[in-house]
């Protein structure tokens, strides 16, 4: 085997995941400070050691292929060649050659496997982009650790979680930075450095410490598992992305006096794509609507695939999350971006701190739901 250059940090992280006494290892840290890496290298010695159940859980599993599994796969054809993990692609998970045990890879919204199963090691990946419910169900269904990581942009409920346990002495935690990888070269960290004098992303990002954004933009809305019967679907909105950021696609439903909403689509994917996904909604009375920024896109949509879109009507940030928060909303599992964004999007001043993609497409939708007047055919 050759050597993972364990130092360090990481080499406490390690020792700590092996070896430590505590249920629950929290490892916060700034940008490239390798979390991850370490918690998987740490992993990856223990399920090579002993016959033991690890899952590795994080917000969706695209997220999950770019982030957690593209490091494991990385630390094994880096220095383990020698041992021929056996990979079962369809379950995602990696059977370990020299015992019984395994490391699977699953998401948040995938509920049957946050219910079934119980294992003996957790290891949740960004946990801040998990809704706390999800952790409860797997946290109960874990034997011996449960390790978390995540950059500390603000607090959330895992610092309620570990403020109220009874056993607190069951908390490990470390920080680590950028300055703790040995794995960056000098240019990479210049270029971090490069922004210590924006204060507030130096203090997540290279400090690894607690950020100060408090406000959350959205707070006013429930999460239930299933959309009840007799719930109709009344407008799709679209947060369209093709370049950098994902398209993202929320439904949203009503029932009496509450508004369901629901995560459809959150990917890059080209334009033909998003019409063909969108031919599902033929036969529904529900209404497209799209940003009104993307007229081309809408223009597209209407003249070469046939589709009704409509534009959003533009509203200024903090009157559209004012009134967001005044609406009796569910969140319908699993919808693990509209879940992440709902609860890290965050006022700083007068800006909006976080990812919104599948948030701006929600607010789309049930703006035109609330006041459907709003738009014409001729829009």
């Amino acid at each position: 085997m050759a050597s993972m250059r364990l130092q360090g940090k990481q080499a406490q992280i390690v020792s700590q995941t092996l070896w430590g006494s505590q249920r629950y290892i929290i490892v916060r840290g700034g940008t490239r400070a390798g979390k991850t890496y370490a918690i998987l290298q740490a992993l990856t010695i223990w399920v090579l050691k002993e016959d033991i159940r690890i899952s590795v859980v994080s917000m969706s599993y695209p997220h999950l292929r770019m982030g957690a599994m593209r490091d494991f796969q990385d630390i094994l054809s880096r220095y383990l060649s020698d041992f021929r993990f056996t990979h079962n692609r369809t379950t995602s998970t990696f059977f370990s050659p020299t015992t019984k045990g395994f490391i699977e890879f699953f998401s948040v919204d995938q509920a049957a496997k946050v219910r079934g199963a119980q294992r003996d090691v957790l290891f949740i990946n960004e946990a801040n982009k998990i809704d706390k419910e999800s952790f409860y169900e797997l946290d109960v269904r874990t034997k011996r650790r449960v390790i978390l990581d995540f950059n500390p942009d603000h607090k959330f409920w895992l610092n309620d979680f570990w403020d109220t346990h009874p056993e607190p002495h069951q908390f490990w935690e470390i920080t680590l930075t950028y300055k703790d990888n040995p794995y960056l070269d000098q240019s990479q960290k210049a270029a971090i450095e490069a922004r210590a004098n924006d204060p507030k992303w130096w203090q997540v990002m290279g400090l690894g410490e607690y950020g100060t954004y408090t406000g959350r933009a959205w707070h006013n809305y429930e999460v239930c598992e299933a959309l009840p019967k007799g719930a109709v679907l009344r407008a799709v909105g679209i947060d369209p992305g093709f370049t950098q950021s994902p398209t993202a696609i929320v439904e949203v439903y009503t029932l009496g006096d509450w508004y369901y909403v629901r995560e459809a689509l959150y990917d890059n994917i080209p334009l033909d794509a998003l019409a063909a996904f969108l031919q599902r909604y033929r036969g529904t009375k529900a209404t497209v609507i799209v940003d009104a920024a993307q007229k081309e896109i809408i223009y597209r949509l209407r003249r070469f695939h046939d589709i009704p879109a409509y534009p959003c009507r533009k509203t200024e940030l903090s009157a559209a999350y004012a009134w967001l928060n005044t609406q009796p909303i569910r969140i319908v599992k699993p919808s693990p971006h509209l879940l992440a964004e709902a609860f890290s999007l965050r006022w700083e001043g007068d800006r909006l701190i976080g990812e919104d993609h599948a948030l701006d497409a929600m607010r789309y939708a049930l703006d035109f739901t609330h006041l459907p007047t709003i738009l014409s055919p001729q829009t």
